[in-house]
């Protein structure tokens, strides 16, 4: 059984409204992502120290009963190719020039992770420190999409996220939109993170599409933690409380509905619109009270129509006819000499 005291890891996010999104929720998953793959980490040197030193008792027993200074100096030559791994990563005295991109990479997300730790505590320092530190990472990837642009780009495509450096009243929004345009952010990720069909009017004022938007983002999310948890092997017995943490009680909108089948299309939007309805209903029993559908609370008093049911059903009904307008349609494979179309997209 798992223990209660245990911290939560949240493989299905909670549905919220667009002006409503948990920020803190995705820090927290992703830090508890980050504090999984060290254990994971240092499980795995554990493993390879273990089989190391396996390796050199032999080596060890040989040396002491051999006669021949031949093979003795072959075994001198090979001992010192068999070195065991140093766990303690804060170790640094090393010359960092010598240090492996990884085990950088390795050094550098313990040490943001102390920072963040103390943020959290109050610490207004490491607060400022986390700032700069992101804002001078930013600055140099921006150097890099200029130096060199085929590489980033190859990675951005990859990309779930890509930082961006606000510099305040004199942001220009169209230019961040052009290099995002040539970085093609996400384009490689379509499983994952659809490209909505644009439609006509901006989306604030059709809270209907903000809503259905939100929740296919939310499902997207839902899918990629359930893939990224599963292939850490988090859902084997016990393995989630093993490495100090546990599994809330599964929504049911997930348990009976599962989750819809990918990506976001026309093609399967009919395994999408129940799904929505039923995660929008048990995350948020009292939705229809969100200032957004003062319209449709209105146009049911006009028309008799009592009690929440109601209400909550022609907002389901406006928002899943926005699922249809917003799921792109997925070319098919055109046969050769037939011409073929292509449906007009946003991010």
């Amino acid at each position: 059984m798992q223990s209660e005291a245990l911290p939560i890891l949240l493989p299905w996010p909670p549905f919220r409204s667009p002006d409503q999104t948990d920020s803190d929720e995705k820090l927290s998953f992703h830090e508890a992502l980050s504090d999984i793959g060290g254990k994971i980490r240092d499980e795995r040197l554990q493993k390879l120290n273990a089989k190391q030193e396996s390796q050199l008792t032999p080596l060890n027993e040989l040396e002491q009963h051999v006669v021949s200074e031949e093979a003795q100096r072959i075994i001198r030559e090979i001992k010192p190719t068999i070195k065991p791994i140093d766990l303690n990563r804060f170790q640094l005295d090393a010359d960092l020039a010598t240090l492996t991109t990884e085990q950088v990479s390795v050094h550098l997300g313990d040490l943001l992770l102390c920072l963040s730790q103390r943020a959290l505590d109050g610490d207004a320092k490491a607060v400022t420190e986390i700032a700069k530190i992101a804002a001078d990472t930013a600055l140099q990837l921006h150097g890099f999409e200029k130096f060199l642009p085929e590489l980033v780009r190859e990675l951005a495509r990859k990309a779930v996220y890509w930082p961006i450096l606000h510099d305040g009243p004199e942001f220009d929004e169209s230019k961040l939109r052009e290099r995002l345009a040539q970085l093609e952010v996400g384009e490689d990720l379509a499983t994952w993170r659809c490209k909505f069909r644009k439609m006509r009017g901006k989306d604030a004022d059709y809270p209907s599409r903000m809503w259905a938007k939100q929740a296919v983002r939310n499902i997207e999310e839902t899918r990629w933690r359930i893939a990224v948890l599963s292939g850490k092997g988090l859902f084997e017995k016990d393995e989630a409380s093993r490495r100090g943490y546990r599994f809330p009680i599964m929504p049911e909108w997930f348990y009976f509905r599962k989750l819809p089948t990918p990506p976001f299309s026309s093609e399967n939007i009919g395994s999408w619109i129940p799904a929505v309805r039923d995660m929008i209903r048990e995350d948020m029993p009292n939705f229809h009270e969100h200032p957004d559908w003062g319209a449709q609370r209105a146009t049911a008093d006009a028309e008799g129509r009592r009690g929440p049911g109601a209400v909550q059903n022609a907002i389901l009904d406006d928002i899943c006819s926005a699922l249809r307008g917003l799921a792109p349609i997925i070319p098919k494979i055109a046969e050769v000499g037939a011409p073929s179309s292509v449906n007009s997209s946003e991010g």
